[in-house]
């Protein structure tokens, strides 16, 4: 049921709206969420999404933190655990605003005076709006879908052919 709603979410057009509407939903279902758990899992496939068009744009380095960011964001998505997860959380920490780690990500276009479950920042859902800001709504919604729709309908998944290549 997640995955399917993932999936219609994502076929929506690219829009700021739909992505506010993403962003709500995963920060809904990630809070109280087991850091194994599938939205957690789908929302960390987006930070790694954000995130390489975000590294792209920057031409960051590979020592960089958003960089150290994606490579323990993409272990956790090899192997959704506990510590994987630690460890993902704790350089997205070392990395805010991306990522989803310590700091404040909530979004005031969704309406919540705080960091109140739906409004991004319970699970740093927000990062992905932050990224937006600096790439476009279409950029990170074009990474979006190709990195999460083949993984959600059981095809290829772009992280496990990411690291086996590289």
């Amino acid at each position: 049921m997640i995955k399917q709603i993932a999936l219609e979410k994502l076929a929506a057009p690219a829009s700021k709206d739909a992505l506010l509407d993403l962003i709500r939903w995963l920060d809904l279902e990630c809070a109280g969420a087991a850091p194994e758990s599938l939205p957690q899992q789908i929302l960390t496939r987006a930070i790694v999404a954000a995130g390489f068009a975000l590294a792209e744009k920057k031409n960051f380095p590979a020592t960089a933190p958003v960089m150290r960011t994606i490579d323990a964001a993409e272990q956790y998505c090899l192997e959704p655990a506990e510590h994987t997860f630690d460890r993902y959380f704790a350089a997205a920490t070392a990395s805010y605003p991306f990522g989803a780690g310590d700091g404040c990500y909530a979004i005031e276009a969704l309406g919540y005076a705080t960091c109140e479950p739906g409004s991004g920042c319970t699970s740093g859902a927000g990062s992905l709006y932050q990224i937006a800001l600096d790439l476009s709504v279409d950029v990170v919604w074009q990474a979006f879908t190709l990195e999460l729709v083949p993984w959600l309908r059981g095809g290829v998944d772009p992280v496990l052919l990411r690291t086996a290549s590289g």
